[in-house]
């Protein structure tokens, strides 16, 4: 059990079963180009409980990414997450854009449970507040998705095989 934990430098979940359970656990101001600015989670089944994920911005999942994990969510608040597009070169010196996808959460092949969890004010091209991605399904019971914006599509939530990148 984790209690009382402020997370400053981000988080990543790979590959096990985890339990997380605080009153006072805070993912707040992280930044990333990539995916997942507050918690990244892959191949897990994770019990995430009593957190708070605000103000990260990152491509993708600003807020929280699943990524083929099933999880368990309790008393949840997901707020004012920035999904940011950005511009790369690749080996042959070409330009490639990646959107802004999932302000809030963004799922990916993933079956989560929501209960309790509030999903507000955030912001992405596609998905402000969760996109649903590669046959995800959210299950739960009070679960509010509010407030979001999308400049592109699905303020609240897009539902989507898949997103396609410029130059794709």
């Amino acid at each position: 059990n984790l209690s009382n934990l402020s997370i400053t430098g981000g988080y990543n979940v790979i590959g096990s079963d985890t339990y997380y359970d605080s009153s006072e656990i805070s993912v707040d101001n992280m930044k990333d180009g990539g995916a997942a600015g507050g918690i990244f989670v892959s191949n897990a089944i994770p019990e995430l409980k009593n957190i708070i994920i605000s103000n990260n911005k990152a491509s993708y999942g600003a807020g929280l990414l699943l990524f083929t994990s099933d999880a368990l969510l309790d008393n949840i608040i997901i707020k004012n997450n920035e999904g940011i597009a950005y511009d790369y070169l690749d080996e042959n010196n070409v330009s490639h854009i990646v959107n802004a996808e999932a302000g809030g959460v963004q799922l990916y092949d993933s079956t989560p449970v929501f209960s309790d969890v509030v999903i507000s004010d955030n912001s992405a091209e596609y998905g402000g507040g969760m996109a649903l991605l590669n046959s995800s399904i959210a299950l739960g019971s009070n679960i509010l998705i509010a407030n979001n914006s999308a400049t592109v599509e699905g303020g609240g939530l897009i539902y989507t095989v898949f997103l396609m990148q410029e130059g794709e």
